[in-house]
């Protein structure tokens, strides 16, 4: 503004001075307009530069003889001293004018508002906005990286700064009708729990989605706070169940020292891009920290997972042997569990499971760790505990575990092992484990219902283990033999399957069996693995059995295909997995039969990946694939030579298929020719031929 209070009135004049006492002040106080009072000091009107030319001298008149009322405008527009700029903007754009006086309640003027003050403000807005933009983008980058508490706490720091506060704090409020908030972050901030989850303010804020910017709290007030608040509405999905749908939340700031915290429209620029970012980020947060915590949760006793405890003995052990520190396992087993899910139910074996585990949850340290092994195994991981101490607490849960009686009033019993791990031990997370569990073998073995620690029990078990060393691995070799017989007589019954859809169509009759030889074929031309042989000519038996959903009518069309027929026919793929996908023996297949229709430049089906992202194996069914169709008949053309089929993967080369594939089918089809002795001419069933002669072969 140009001016207030007592220095507003070197900035007026009155309406009965003459134009020339006016000009003189224009010109000393270098503005552009002064307000017009009348003898009670009240505003009657404004003159500015412009009335002085056009209606003074632009008439010839002598500004000495005319009074500032013959030429100023009368009942001029003014605003409040809390007008926001933009509302001052419209009227002086609307009016054509350039000066807008600021009037306070009593009538009195105490400042004047130029379009130079708006440009100004103008101005320091759209860098003030641009500024909070760049750090808004900032912090959004750096909460992406951090876990939920740390998301928070970053939160509650960092966020009032970009408003210039000094105070802040965020909480969630499952009620936000009164009682105790969720708290989860304060930066100096002293307002009690209770005083944040009864403002009406807040909880107004909170229900309309909005950012509220008004006094601060009586209880801030009461602290010496002083100035204005702001509070950002927030929404953060994973806080409550899904029934309940997302937590109402609030981020509240205050102890303002930046003057341009008054600018309406800048605190709700700011508040606007803050909710969304902050909206996403703690939700993204909170929804990960749910998801890991679920991960390492087992679902039925709510005590650790196996993940859990497998992350937890790896840290705690590499800590063990940093420091030197003793480190014991306890792997606990329910007696006759199996009897128990026979005779009662599996109801009441999970209650049995559960009661066990709140059990020992009770008699833990917090610093102990406890997972669900596996069905009624438990593992307790006692960090910093010698044998003796790990085999007290491991008797005192089984003591305790006879108290507790089952639905037949039978008691409870538990076998456990101990096995400690100590500096002078070399020995892996899995030796731990492995020893804790033979540790309980001869618990049970005993008789169960007691406790055995690992100190020599076992070490027969291991010299067995030694001494029938031959005979486990002459039955896992056979195992495998046999699960690799089922494969292929799996692999063969559905590539028989295929046969039959292809025999109805005589235009695909073989095509999978030719795809199959020729991918072979490339395969071993490139020097792939045996393994990964196997893998591509299983996966290139299978890759069109997809091609049961799509309906005839498509498959056979002799012209070309709609949008809507491509995008079905493109869907073969995805049905394949999907017929497959229960099958756990062909998961390495899975890939190849999924991506056969990707294309090198990524413009392919289904998944639209490019180069090297594209399986191997589906690299060369793809070749293979497109080779035998165009070397085919087909219902909407005739086949092509070999030598055209190669031209057109040479042309393709590098948008449609791996250049490395193509030049390996093109150098195995010199190499089929030149057996052939007819090298310019092979034919496609020549090559078959070559096909099947290279496989005896081989």
């Amino acid at each position: 503004m140009d001016g207030a209070g007592e220095g507003m009135q070197t900035r007026s004049v009155v309406c009965t001075a003459t134009v020339r006492e006016a000009a003189e002040a224009m010109r000393t106080h270098r503005v552009g307009a002064l307000v017009v009072l009348d003898a009670a000091g009240k505003l009657v009107g404004i003159i500015s530069e412009r009335d002085l030319v056009s209606r003074v001298i632009g008439k010839g008149l002598s500004p000495g003889a005319v009074l500032v009322q013959d030429v100023m405008t009368p009942e001029p527009a003014f605003c409040k001293p809390n007008t926001p700029f933009n509302w001052m903007q419209e009227v002086m754009m609307s009016r054509n004018i350039r000066h807008l006086p600021v009037v306070d309640g009593a009538g009195g003027v105490v400042g004047m508002v130029s379009s130079r003050d708006i440009m100004a403000h103008q101005v320091k807005t759209d860098r003030a906005m641009r500024s909070a933009a760049e750090r808004v983008a900032m912090l959004s980058t750096c909460l992406k990286n951090l876990d939920f508490g740390e998301v928070v706490e970053m939160v509650a720091r960092e966020v009032p700064h970009i408003f210039g506060a000094g105070r802040g704090v965020l909480f969630f409020d499952s009620k936000l009708e009164g009682g105790k908030a969720d708290l989860l972050s304060r930066n100096r901030c002293s307002c009690s729990d209770r005083c944040l989850a009864e403002r009406a303010d807040m909880r107004k804020v909170t229900r309309s989605g909005t950012v509220w910017h008004g006094p601060v709290c009586e209880e801030c007030r009461r602290l010496d706070v002083e100035g204005s608040c702001i509070i950002v509405s927030l929404e953060m999905e994973g806080l409550r169940s899904e029934a309940e749908g997302g937590s109402k939340g609030a981020l509240c700031m205050c102890g303002f020292e930046d003057p341009m915290v008054s600018m309406d429209d800048l605190v709700r620029y700011k508040g606007t891009l803050i909710r969304e970012v902050l909206n996403s980020n703690l939700t993204n947060a909170r929804m990960y920290q749910k998801a890991r915590h679920d991960a390492m949760t087992d679902a039925l006793t709510d005590v650790g997972s196996r993940r859990l405890l497998e992350e937890q003995l790896e840290a705690e052990l590499c800590r063990a042997q940093r420091y030197g520190h003793s480190l014991c396992v306890m792997m606990a087993d329910i007696d006759y569990f199996k009897t128990i899910n026979d005779t009662a139910g599996h109801m009441e074996g999970d209650e049995i499971l559960r009661t066990f585990a709140q059990l020992v949850a009770r008699q833990k340290r917090d610093s102990d760790v406890l997972a669900r092994f596996g069905g009624d195994e438990f593992v307790l991981l006692m960090p910093e505990t010698d044998l003796d101490g790990a085999h007290a607490l491991a008797e005192r849960i089984r003591r305790l575990t006879n108290n507790i009686s089952r639905t037949d009033g039978k008691p409870m019993s538990v076998s456990a092992g101990v096995a400690e791990y100590t500096p002078d031990s070399e020995w892996s997370a899995n030796m731990l484990i492995r020893h804790a569990d033979l540790a309980l073998y001869e618990a049970k073995r005993a008789g169960r219902n007691r406790v055995e620690r690992w100190n020599g029990v076992g070490e027969g078990l291991q010299s067995a283990d030694q001494v029938e060393t031959g005979r486990i691995e002459s039955l896992e070799s056979k195992i495998e033999e046999v699960s690799h017989r089922s494969k292929e007589v799996f692999i063969q019954s559905i590539g028989g399957l295929v046969h039959a859809l292809e025999a109805k169509d005589r235009y695909t009759r073989s095509h999978s069996e030719n795809v199959m030889r020729y991918a072979v074929a490339v395969a071993r031309q490139m020097d792939l693995p045996p393994e990964s042989v196997d893998v591509i000519r299983r996966a290139a038996t299978v890759h069109d059995i997809g091609k049961i959903g799509v309906p005839d009518h498509i498959l056979r069309k002799p012209g070309e295909l709609t949008a809507e027929e491509r995008e079905i026919m493109a869907r073969h793929p995805l049905i394949a997995v999907r017929i497959l996908s229960g099958m756990q023996f062909v998961e390495r297949e899975l890939p190849l039969v999924r991506h056969h229709h990707e294309r090198w430049d990524g413009g392919g089906y289904p998944d639209g990946l490019s180069g090297t992202r594209i399986p191997m194996g589906a690299r060369i069914l793809a070749v293979a694939d497109a080779f035998d169709a165009i070397t085919s008949d087909r219902v909407y053309r005739r086949s092509r030579t070999v030598a055209q089929a190669l031209e057109i993967l040479v042309e393709n080369s590098g948008r449609q298929f791996d250049p490395d594939v193509a030049n390996a089918l093109i150098r195995w089809v010199d190499e089929a020719g030149r057996a052939r002795a007819n090298s310019s001419a092979v034919t496609a069933k020549e090559l078959l031929a070559f096909c099947d002669t290279h496989t005896a072969a081989a």
